[in-house]
């Protein structure tokens, strides 16, 4: 092989190995498999991760930050719920519509959830289930707003939004979530 065919086909190869790469990211980026990227700064942002017992401690407070800061978490539920899309972390504000009976007698012995309706931008009602057993229960009524970082899983009645706490396992994602009300973090 002449050097110019030999510098061809490395040429192409690394060329072929970025097109591939730049497929799986687009790939894993619409599954939801990788949060996309936003420009839109928020005022929440992701408490550092603690090495105390969440079933046992306290909300912490929650002070805004002084910069602006921007979050991969920029798909709305509006667009998930669209795409009927599940799996995709999200943040989101909305305001409580209808409080509902607790799980608490589940069939496997899972943790216990607090549930209530939330209507989000885009006028999508979603079920929130906030994990009691990991987080403390957060006391919302009808009307309240709250701001919240979970995963949304796809129904045709609107979604629900769940993992709003703390990591529990390592078997999912690392992320965690919160509710967020009157200045105080739920996680």
């Amino acid at each position: 092989m002449k050097p110019s065919q030999r510098q061809a086909a490395i040429s192409f190869g690394y060329k072929l190995i970025a097109v591939l790469v730049a497929a799986a990211l687009t790939i894993a980026v619409k599954r939801g498999w990788l949060p996309t990227p936003t420009l839109t700064p928020t005022t929440s942002s992701p408490t550092a991760p603690s090495s105390t017992d969440s079933s046992t401690a306290a909300p912490s407070s929650s002070a805004p930050p002084s910069q602006p800061q921007t979050t991969p978490y920029s798909r709305t539920v509006r667009d998930l719920y669209n795409a009927k899309r599940s799996d995709a972390w999200v943040e989101t504000t909305g305001r409580v519509e209808k409080l509902l009976q607790d799980d608490t007698a589940t069939s496997d012995n899972s943790d216990k959830h607090q549930k209530f309706l939330l209507l989000v931008p885009g006028d999508v009602t979603v079920l929130v289930a906030h994990n009691i057993s990991t987080s403390q229960r957060v006391p919302v009524k009808p009307g309240d707003t709250i701001s919240l970082r979970g995963e949304y899983e796809y129904s045709d009645k609107g979604g629900t939004i769940h993992f709003t706490h703390k990591p529990k396992y390592n078997a999912r994602s690392a992320q965690g979530g919160w509710i967020e009300f009157k200045g105080v973090r739920y996680e």
